[in-house]
């Protein structure tokens, strides 16, 4: 998830808040297997410019996945995606782990 991906970009059938817009987006990738369970998403700032949109509206996405049960922060460490039992638990289902393959440094996936 390197590139901007601005929430003009994410389909007509969204509409809302773009904060609900980003948190759907995060959890279609989650569901998809681009995030996997356990692992860090990036700083707010950083979504924020991959998203192109506010700080603001970059926190309350974090807060709506919170809110959500989708992923949980832990103070001066950052946030992370729940462990794939706990999205299980709110009917979220992530793919299997794709195996590992050399010179992939992609840590999200």
């Amino acid at each position: 998830m390197t590139t901007n991906l601005t929430l003009d970009q994410l389909g007509d059938d969204r509409v809302g808040y773009r904060y609900t817009a980003m948190a759907d987006e995060i959890q279609a990738q989650i569901e998809a297997g681009e995030w996997r369970p356990g692992t860090p998403l990036p700083a707010e700032r950083r979504l924020a410019e991959i998203f192109v949109v506010s700080l603001g509206t970059a926190r309350r996405a974090t807060e709506l996945l919170r809110q959500r049960g989708i992923a949980y922060t832990l103070r001066s460490k950052g946030t992370f995606i729940e462990s794939a039992g706990n999205l299980r638990k709110i009917g979220i289902t992530v793919p299997p782990p794709r195996p590992a393959t050399p010179g992939n440094d992609d840590n999200h996936a």
